[in-house]
């Protein structure tokens, strides 16, 4: 990242928790299979990120938290009051029929 000069400042590393992963199996008929193992995403909250570098953007893309269980619900409709407050514009996709 620092060969291309990618701005790294808000990227938090977990001491404790581990990456997670999910693979998607892709069945000869289109179906999907999500074979997930949990990690760092089960204790990742508000209070991880830095709220101020995150709100300092034209917009917020809210893309489904299913699998960020301290960001969803309330969490996330805080987050997104804040976003709207400064004027942030917000988008959300919460993948209604996923697995349906």
């Amino acid at each position: 990242m620092k060969k291309y000069k990618v701005n790294t400042a808000g990227i938090k590393v977990s001491k404790v928790d581990t990456t997670p992963f999910t693979f998607v199996g892709i069945h000869s008929d289109g179906d999907r299979t999500f074979i997930h193992t949990p990690g760092a995403n089960k204790t990742f909250g508000l209070a991880d990120m830095d709220q101020d570098r995150l709100l300092n953007a034209d917009m917020l893309f809210y893309q489904d938290f299913w699998v960020l269980p301290k960001l969803d619900g309330r969490a996330a409709g805080q987050l997104l009051k804040k976003a709207q407050k400064r004027g942030v514009v917000t988008l959300l996709d919460e993948l209604l029929g996923l697995g349906a």
